[in-house]
């Protein structure tokens, strides 16, 4: 059941290829969902008791609260569409405007920077510091202090005095407080939680780059292309953490033959087809699929994964054949530049034995040629040997004769 809700609301379903835009696509995600909770309780907890007790209405806070509920669900949309940038000022703005609002209209409508409400004020700046650039930091936190002014100013003006009970005001403040420092802790959670990530990731790639280097190597001392074949899908397993990892190889037809045998359903696929694996060998480029597309596109994919990426195997203008990834995650764009490395090395490999079998097939028909040339050329030179002989033996015999004669 959480898994579900997990993967239902709090999983990107929009690839970021940006490890940092990613990572504040998933803070902001979770952002927005904090927002909605949180918002709902303050109406529970704090409004609709006022409402119920005094008959009081705090409409500016009411207001306020539907807004930013709002600008959170859009937000969230926009996040799952990939329009990152706006997402972020929607979210940000609505925050920005709820915080100083809640400052400026504290009190009856009227300004008080001394209530408990100001504990929201950092907010605001946490979140900017997080889903911002540094200009756009600033701005917020300029805004938050002119707004946070424009109200200390109002209030001096403000002679009336107020009495607070103590014990009136307990609960609504701790829940005021409780909330504030909830949000705060959420932000945190989710930034060092994707930051953590993304570190790891930029760890992770620099291995898998070096692995991919020291394969190279290791292909170039192949002598044959099934050995090449071999290495490259076994290490590339190992090197990713992904069993489903096949090479299709181009066939005179410009079809494309799994020549590592790993079980899948599909062991040869048509040029002509909609399968991201002929369309990587018609377009010459990397091409990706999930579970959510046309399943044309994804019919050689393995029951047990939800995405896969199809990567070229090309030297020069030759086309070699197509790499098969699988997964069950989105794969990242530093993961597919790997990808793209790691078939290159092999596509040179592949290459470089091929063209060597040729110039070794070349060197013995050429053998076979010469051998067959000096074959005939004994063979002329005995018969020429035998004519001769021949010859001399007539005129030898010729010339007895015409001695006897004399």
């Amino acid at each position: 059941m959480m898994t579900r809700i997990r993967q239902r609301f709090f999983s990107l379903r929009h690839t970021y290829g940006n490890p940092l835009d990613r990572q504040r696509a998933q803070v902001l995600l979770f952002l927005d969902i904090v927002i909605v909770i949180v918002t709902v309780l303050t109406i529970l907890l704090l409004q609709l008791p006022d409402l119920l007790t005094s008959g009081y209405v705090d409409v500016a806070g009411f207001i306020s609260s539907i807004v930013v509920v709002i600008a959170a669900v859009f937000s969230y949309r926009f996040i799952q569409q990939g329009r990152l940038s706006v997402a972020i000022w929607i979210v940000m703005i609505a925050i920005t405007l709820g915080t100083v609002s809640a400052v400026i209209f504290s009190n009856d409508g009227t300004p008080n920077i001394s209530s408990t409400v100001i504990i929201f004020l950092p907010v605001p700046i946490i979140a900017a510091a997080m889903l911002l650039n540094r200009s756009g930091l600033v701005a917020i936190t300029l805004f938050t202090l002119l707004g946070t002014g424009a109200a200390a100013i109002f209030q001096t003006a403000v002679r009336k005095p107020v009495i607070t009970i103590p014990a009136d005001v307990a609960v609504t403040d701790f829940v005021l407080i409780a909330i504030s420092v909830l949000i705060i802790l959420s932000l945190l959670i989710a930034f060092l939680g994707t930051l953590q990530r993304v570190a790891s990731e930029s760890i992770e790639i620099g291995k898998q780059r070096q692995l991919i280097n020291k394969l190279g190597l290791e292909l170039g001392s192949a002598t044959t292309e099934n050995e090449i074949l071999g290495i490259a899908v076994n290490q590339s397993r190992q090197i990713f953490n992904q069993p489903f990892v096949d090479i299709y190889l181009s066939d005179d037809d410009g079809n494309l033959k799994n020549a590592a045998a790993s079980g899948q359903r599909r062991t040869v696929i048509r040029s002509i087809e909609s399968n991201i694996i002929a369309e990587a060998a018609r377009s010459r480029a990397l091409m990706t699929t999930s579970l959510k597309d046309d399943p044309a596109r994804r019919t050689h994919m393995a029951a047990s994964t939800s995405f896969a990426a199809a990567v070229p195997l090309i030297v020069g203008v030759d086309l070699i054949g197509v790499m098969d990834f699988q997964g069950v995650a989105a794969f990242t764009a530093n993961e597919l530049d790997s990808f793209q490395q790691l078939a290159d090395q092999i596509a040179l490999g592949l290459h470089r034995v091929r063209h060597t079998s040729e110039l070794e097939s070349r060197v013995v028909d050429h053998e076979k040629t010469i051998n067959r040339l000096q074959s005939q050329v004994q063979d002329v030179t005995r018969r020429q040997r035998q004519k001769c002989g021949r010859g001399l033996g007539q005129l030898c015999r010729r010339t007895r004769q015409a001695g006897h004669r004399l």
